[in-house]
């Protein structure tokens, strides 16, 4: 019997990156999150499969080095659907700590069965995106 919740976990490297850039973690030369999500244009759109229609919670591993919170703005198929709030972690994620820095914000989402593009956009301050998880709940 298989006790996990049911996520579905996404790399931002692996999602569709425009006008941002492929960040290295610190000590390795793998590819691992992105950051220079910092004008207008840039963004990162991720493409999930949901296994059914309804409610659905998106789990955004980020960090944020700022003092003061960040965010961006969420779309799912094209259409803006809210905002996602990144609180400080105090640190980015090219730190040689970087799993230590590691922030969750959660946003809720209605999602179609199969698959959907969900975007997180350049919105107030500045955020690196490591990945993306859904779940229902």
């Amino acid at each position: 019997m298989d006790v996990r919740p049911d996520t579905h976990r996404y790399e931002a490297e692996s999602a569709d990156v425009n006008d941002a850039a492929i960040r290295h973690y610190h000590w390795n030369e793998f590819p691992d999150y992105v950051g220079g999500v910092d004008r207008g244009t840039s963004s990162v759109e991720f493409t999930v499969d949901a296994p059914r229609a309804g409610s659905y919670l998106a789990d955004i591993g980020y960090a944020n080095g700022l003092a003061q919170e960040a965010d961006h703005v969420v779309s799912v198929d094209g259409t803006a659907v809210g905002t996602v709030r990144y609180p400080s972690t105090r640190a980015w994620l090219s730190t040689p700590k970087q799993d230590a820095v590691l922030g969750t914000a959660t946003v809720r989402l209605t999602l179609h069965a199969g698959a959907n593009r969900i975007r997180l956009a350049k919105g107030q301050e500045y955020a690196e995106v490591d990945w993306l998880a859904l779940r229902t709940g």
